[in-house]
Formats: C-alpha cells, sequence, structure tokens
C-alpha cells in the first residue's frame, strides 16, 4: 500500500540562490509548496555532487498520513527493490579509465525509509535487470566504456562493499541483457554474435563463469520460462555485417551450467522489423498456463532494393519448456488508421488488444473476436 518515489533535482551554475534548496507540496499538511528542512538533507562522504536525489514515500491507503520525504545531495537514474531495500545507482564519475557509477541503499519498512550504505562499480549499468539482491548481497553487471569496451559482475555487501567480482567479460562487446536467478547469473554480450555466459555466484566472494554459447544475433531481454529454460527476445544479425535481420526469439536450455544450449528458434520480418519490447519488457504479455506470450511488432522484409513493412499488429506465440516456439496467431493492426498498439493483456480467458484509441477483445482459446 506504499508508492515509493525517487526524484532527482538539478541545479544549474547560474541558480537562483533562494531556489537551491529543493521543494514540494503535501496536501495533507497545506496546498503550499515548502523547502525541505536542512536538517533532513544528507550528503555522501568522499563525494561530490550539486544534485539532489529525492526518495519519498507515500501510504497511499490513508490520505492523512503525510508524505516520507527525504533528501541526498546526489543523482540515479536506476532503481532496483527487494523487500525491504531500495537501491538507486547512477554515473556520477567519469574518468579516463571509464566510468564509475554511484550505487545507494535505503532500508525501507512502510513510509520510513533509512539510509543504509553507498558503493562504488566501475562502469555502467544497463537497466534494473543488471541489478539484483540475493541473501542480502547485491548483485551488479555492467559495461565500462573505454577505447574497447569490457564487462563486468560485481558483488556488494549488505553495506554495499565489494566482496566479489567477475571482470574482463567479452572484451570489445557490451552488455545487451542480464538475469539473475537464485545463485546463477545469465548475461548476453554482443559485436556481431551472442555469447550467453552463464555464471555460478553460488560463492558471492569467488563467482565464476561456468558456460559459454555463441549463436547469432542476440537476445534485448532474457526471461525464466522454466528453471532450466530461458526466452531470449532480441534480434537476428548477420554475422558479417552485423546487419539487423528481424525478431528473433530463442529458447536456451540452462539446464547443464557448463554446456548451455539453444533448443529452438524463431524469427520474426527482416531488416527493419520493430517491437516496443526490444525496449521495454512491460511491453510484454506473459500467460504461463498456458504457455503463451504476446507483443505488437511492425514486420519488414526486403523486396530487391527496398524494404517493405507487411505486417502490423500483435503477435500471439507459444514457448513452451520442451522447446515449442511458434506463432499461434496474428492479429492485425492494418487498415486501423492513425491507432499504435499500446498492449497486449489478458483477464481470465479474454484477451485484450489495446489501442491508442480503442480496445479489441478475443477469445483466448480460438482468437475469435468479440464483439
Amino acid at each position: 500500500n506504499v508508492v515509493y518515489l525517487v526524484t532527482n533535482k538539478y541545479l544549474y551554475y547560474n541558480a537562483d540562490p533562494g531556489n537551491i534548496i529543493p521543494t514540494f507540496r503535501d496536501t495533507t499538511k497545506s496546498k503550499d509548496f515548502m523547502q525541505i528542512p536542512i536538517d533532513k538533507i544528507m550528503y555522501y562522504p568522499n563525494r561530490l555532487s550539486s544534485n539532489y536525489l529525492i526518495v519519498s514515500a507515500v501510504d497511499i491507503m490513508n490520505e492523512k498520513e503525510p508524505a516520507s520525504i527525504n533528501a541526498f545531495l546526489g543523482s540515479g537514474n536506476l532503481v532496483y527493490m527487494s523487500n525491504d531495500a531500495l537501491y538507486v545507482a547512477g554515473n556520477d564519475i567519469y574518468t579516463i579509465w571509464g566510468t564509475i557509477t554511484n550505487v545507494s541503499k535505503f532500508n525501507v519498512v512502510g513510509t520510513k525509509i533509512g539510509f543504509a550504505g553507498g558503493g562504488m562499480v566501475d562502469g555502467s549499468i544497463l537497466n534494473q535487470f543488471s541489478m539484483d539482491e540475493f541473501e542480502g548481497n547485491l548483485r551488479v553487471a555492467t559495461t565500462n566504456w573505454q577505447q574497447d569496451s569490457k564487462n563486468a559482475v560485481y558483488i556488494l555487501d549488505e553495506s554495499l562493499n565489494q566482496i566479489g567480482s567477475i571482470e574482463n567479460i567479452a572484451p570489445t562487446e557490451r552488455i545487451y541483457s542480464t538475469r539473475f536467478m537464485g545463485n546463477k547469473g545469465y548475461i548476453v554480450t554482443f559485436r556481431q554474435i551472442d555469447p550467453l555466459f552463464v555464471l555460478d555466484l553460488s560463492d558471492p566472494t569467488s563467482p565464476e563463469i561456468t558456460g559459454e554459447l555463441k549463436v547469432p544475433g542476440f537476445s534485448n531481454y532474457l526471461h525464466p520460462i522454466s528453471q532450466n529454460i530461458l526466452l531470449g527476445i532480441g534480434q537476428n544479425v548477420d554475422e558479417k555485417t552485423g546487419t539487423q535481420l528481424g525478431i528473433k526469439l530463442s529458447l536456451f536450455d540452462v539446464s547443464d551450467q557448463g554446456k548451455p544450449r539453444e533448443i529452438s528458434n524463431l524469427v520474426l520480418g527482416s531488416s527493419g522489423s520493430y517491437a516496443e519490447v526490444l525496449s521495454n519488457h512491460k511491453a510484454l504479455m506473459l500467460n504461463p498456463d498456458r504457455n503463451m506470450i504476446a507483443f505488437d511488432a511492425s514486420l519488414s522484409n526486403i523486396n530487391g532494393d527496398y524494404q517493405k513493412s507487411y505486417f502490423y499488429g500483435a503477435l500471439i506465440i507459444e514457448a513452451k519448456e520442451d522447446g515449442t516456439l511458434k506463432v499461434l496467431h496474428q492479429i492485425s493492426n492494418e487498415g486501423i488508421y492513425g491507432s499504435h498498439v499500446k498492449r497486449v493483456i489478458y483477464i481470465g480467458d479474454i484477451l485484450y488488444y489495446v489501442l491508442d484509441d480503442n480496445i479489441r477483445a478475443f477469445n483466448i482459446d480460438t482468437f475469435r473476436e468479440i464483439k
């Protein structure tokens, strides 16, 4: 029943001195804007920042309870949250050796937020899936941009002190997706082919790579459909030229941590094909009871020297642990002028196709449209 907000207030060189302290408005107290009290603003020792990171908590079930407002000198653009801790990461330091990312940890109990520690890791963090808390430790996957990029996984303890690492993973490549699952981790890097790395994180002080698989293309998003099967959603790529050749779905068997393998794949469209799910995992519908996934896409192919789109709409796909990976149905958006697909969702036995200006409903078993 609590909503946590992480916001940044940036200060400019010629900022008005009277506008340096951040303000907020909490209608449980007043309709006026108020400055955050000076004694509620903290700073990190040995960190220099002219920005504010503001962490707030609002009890949405109690309209009379004031919001909890906490301010820190610093900033952050990536958020990861476990059951009782909030982590905020941001690139604060750029050096000739690469980027250093600051990570802040906050303990949360209801609307009470307490600073628990701060740490640093080399490199930049791709997204929230590159951070994961397990048994009190935080695992972080990074790419360090130098003349030649390199990747790493760092393990930080409860106080965000580094206790273990794997460095120099896939030099000259960068991380495209990460998934942590218990004491295992999976990383996809890419330059011209897609290496999937399997990580053993059971000993946080001595993590190691146990397996590697190289296949054409790369996965932008990894999702477990079972304990031993990973679904990868990404792009098919020409190994020689690096040209994108369609949307690629893969099923990876990771039951043997030393020998991961791709048990099936499905390529949709060709050059120019696009799906929001490639950059936003929230665009993916998952129905595990029916082994079904769905997302909207624009599929294109090459006709001579020209690229031509031939499908706009939603793709309903079966993805099973036995390796089955096939299109069950396509819901075309062609002819609905000005409409763009936002999401495919389901409630019970009804599949909903949500567009900008209308919603269509389908029977989830027959895919017959309900009018």
